[in-house]
């Protein structure tokens, strides 16, 4: 099994790497034989993720090291109790679709006119 983890370093910034064995490579850091994290010490595991290959843990060390990856950690890391994430609050939004549909339905109102997925809507959208 290969790992791509995420550690804390003593300045608040966080240090993306992927390996075979974490806890070696963890101990590594910390005592500070790994020259990326040896000036930043102390060092805390704040995440990781097993990967089935070496190619899949090093592609997506890559991937959280960009900026997407960077803000996906930073909502994961710090954000995760106080914002749901994004697909939790897609389907919040689609669940509050499906009431005012129905909503519109028990009164009697006029679907095509007043729900967004009516007849006339896709005429007037883009792809």
């Amino acid at each position: 099994m290969f790992y791509t983890y995420v550690l804390r370093c003593r300045d608040g910034k966080l240090y993306v790497g992927s390996a075979l064995d974490l806890r070696k490579r963890i101990a590594q850091h910390r005592a500070g034989r790994v020259r990326a994290t040896a000036h930043r010490l102390p060092v805390k595991l704040e995440y990781y993720e097993a990967c089935r290959s070496e190619l899949k843990a090093r592609l997506r060390e890559k991937q959280l090291k960009t900026g997407f990856g960077r803000a996906y950690l930073k909502r994961r890391l710090e954000g995760e109790s106080r914002t749901p994430p994004a697909t939790l609050r897609v389907a919040m939004r689609a669940r509050l679709h499906r009431a005012a549909f129905f909503l519109f339905a028990r009164e009697g109102n006029n679907l095509q006119k007043y729900h967004p997925y009516g007849p006339g809507a896709a005429s007037s959208r883009s792809c």
